[in-house]
């Protein structure tokens, strides 16, 4: 499977099935949370859903498939955060404030999103899961790199685009990084986030 194949084996159209999707889910995150995802198992996930294990293979042939889901819910909580906070970077001066805003939402996902840590925490043990991961990246910098243009006209594209895969690349890396030992996020290490990406001003 690559980060582009759908996570679900069937889509469920009815609300019934869509409840049943949402109950594995919601078991499957419960059991990351408690022993990580080296040790969470299909069959674990349908017996916390109470649901047989065919309903779970129905929607999610594999364990990778149900992860990819789980990761993609994540990706998209977290991109939309991003997108949608674009707008409030109006001027250069706003920079640093909008640069805490952002650490602060971002660590906020990730304190709220259950099993989201854990997720992020084995990405580079599951390539479908990394590749998710690059994709989002990618997308919220071509729209970092759109509002850097507005903001400082003076950039050209290429150069907008290079700081603003500089900024997604660090922030991201620093913010895993956070949490690697810490749910609720190392503070020491989200101060110095803000501080080292407000200093990179457009």
């Amino acid at each position: 499977m690559t980060g582009h194949e759908p996570p679900l084996r069937t889509e469920p159209r009815q609300q019934r099935a869509r409840a049943t999707v949402g109950k594995l889910k919601s078991a499957a995150l419960e059991l990351i949370r408690e022993a990580g995802v080296a040790k969470f198992t299909t069959n674990h996930v349908a017996d916390r859903a109470g649901v047989n294990i065919s309903t779970l293979y129905r929607y999610f042939p594999d364990k990778s498939h149900l992860l990819h889901a789980l990761m993609q819910d994540f990706e998209t909580h977290r991109v939309t955060f991003f997108i949608g906070h674009l707008p409030t970077l109006e001027r250069r001066e706003s920079w640093p404030t909008w640069v805490a805003e952002v650490v602060e939402g971002l660590a906020q996902i990730r304190r709220q999103e259950v099993g989201g840590v854990a997720i992020r925490r084995v990405i580079s043990a599951f390539p479908e899961l990394h590749a998710l991961d690059q994709q989002s990246s990618l997308r919220t910098a071509t729209e970092l790199a759109s509002t850097l243009r507005t903001v400082a006209p003076e950039l050209d594209e290429q150069m907008a685009g290079v700081m603003a895969s500089v900024v997604i690349a660090n922030l991201t890396h620093l913010l895993d990084m956070a949490f690697e030992d810490d749910d609720r996020g190392d503070p020491l290490i989200l101060a110095e986030t803000v501080r080292v990406l407000s200093g990179y001003t457009p």
